[in-house]
């Protein structure tokens, strides 16, 4: 079984001037039903001390909505996928909602916490072919903050798949070359990007990695 997983560590994602302190604040959701037309899905998780923004908003909401809009506006312009443009869902893992939407969005793992119903829930997601976006990883140390990382995002994802292993994918991996030809991602950083997949038994996941900025 083949499901889809990428990760984009990016070196200069939105709102990055601010520093994370303080606990609480999250945006109003306006969570429309579903009916079939393409609909955007952020996940919304508890966040681990070390991850809440200025102002106490939480890791999760970081970019909401004008991210999820700026690319589906993208997306119509270069597919026929006619999605929601406005409207963007927020839902947690383990909402019964999710699997009805082929497409999720999770952002700032290295301050992701997991239930193990969330696990159990995002495993059967995975496994049934849902695809998880993994946006944006903060290296420890980030303007002093000596939270996050990558650990806490692989050690979560070991709950999920459990023996999940991360390894290097060649470019001449398929998987660049099935629709668009895909180059090898440039980064703004000193460090180079990778690519990279990650095995587990009953499923297969492909990941691309973009070291972050500092």
């Amino acid at each position: 079984m083949i499901a889809g997983l990428v990760l984009c560590v990016t070196a200069a994602a939105l709102a990055q001037r601010r520093e994370f302190f303080g606990y609480g604040r999250t945006p109003e959701i306006h969570n429309v039903p579903y009916d079939g037309q393409f609909t955007f899905v952020r996940i919304k998780y508890e966040t681990a001390p070390g991850g809440y923004w200025a102002g106490g908003r939480p890791s999760w909401v970081h970019g909401f909505p004008i991210a999820e809009q700026n690319l589906m506006r993208i997306m119509s312009d270069l597919s026929y996928l006619n999605p929601r443009f406005n409207d963007v869902n927020v839902l947690t893992l383990d909402d019964p909602e999710l699997f009805k939407y082929p497409v999720v969005y999770i952002i700032e793992v290295g301050w992701w916490t997991l239930t193990d119903r969330e696990a159990a829930a995002l495993r059967a997601y995975i496994q049934k072919g849902g695809f998880v976006i993994v946006d944006d990883f903060k290296t420890i140390g980030w303007r002093g903050n000596d939270t996050g990382g990558w650990e806490p995002f692989a050690a979560n994802m070991n709950r999920v798949l459990p023996g999940v292993q991360f390894f290097p994918m060649e470019m001449s991996h398929p998987i660049f070359h099935a629709f668009f030809e895909i180059t090898p991602a440039r980064s703004t950083t000193s460090r180079r990007p990778t690519t990279a997949a990650s095995r587990s038994s009953g499923a297969c996941t492909r990941t691309t990695i973009r070291p972050s900025g500092s």
